[in-house]
């Protein structure tokens, strides 16, 4: 794939997939910046990267290691593959935003923690207004949904009762997660994505 880098006003690095709506013309970059509109510079670098097929299918645990590197407006064209473009910005934020309070506890060769990361959502009218707070109530609603066995309003898993969601997690996918959902429910003063 290749991708147009540039430094913004600020010198901060932005990554942009070479294709509508950005393009080269007579030694100009024009790119388009979400919030800002078209954008035109003469000083940039075209580099051919060893990324998947924007159509292959990834999970957003591999689409959050894209942004580590090439930033939101890349991840942006993966995550629009997997949901509904309006709202494809706005989810692959909200992943990478809980991607980077559990990474450490992360393996993207790992297929549970592929599995288990996506399960893992912000809560939608926060990340409405840009904050980006993991959702642990509708965690728990969707597990009690996968798994028959374990009731999240009533607190009971198979013959046990009292089990809290730390406890289901604990039994159905180990420690680990435990770690990763306490990782997510940690306060932090300020969030920011490597966007602009």
């Amino acid at each position: 794939m290749k991708i147009v880098h540039i430094k913004n006003k600020e010198k901060k690095d932005l990554y942009f997939p070479l294709g509508f709506p950005n393009e080269i013309k007579k030694d100009t970059f024009t790119y388009f910046i979400y919030g800002e509109g078209y954008k035109k510079i003469k000083k940039f670098d075209v580099l051919e990267e060893e990324l998947p097929d924007r159509w292959e299918k990834l999970s957003w645990l591999d689409i959050c290691y894209i942004v580590e590197k090439y930033g939101l407006i890349i991840g942006t064209e993966y995550a629009d593959t997997k949901v509904a473009g309006i709202v494809a910005r706005q989810t692959i934020t909200g992943y990478f935003n809980l991607f980077k309070k559990c990474k450490h506890l992360l393996d993207k060769n790992n297929e549970t923690d592929v599995e288990f990361f996506a399960l893992l959502k912000c809560d939608y009218m926060l990340s409405c207004f840009g904050i980006y707070t993991f959702d642990v109530i509708d965690f728990d609603d969707r597990l009690a949904k996968l798994d028959p066995d374990y009731n999240a309003e009533e607190c009971t898993y198979k013959d046990k009762k009292n089990v809290s969601i730390s406890d289901y997690v604990e039994m159905k996918f180990g420690k680990k997660y435990v770690e990763i959902i306490d990782s997510l429910t940690t306060c932090e003063e300020k969030q920011n994505t490597p966007e602009e």
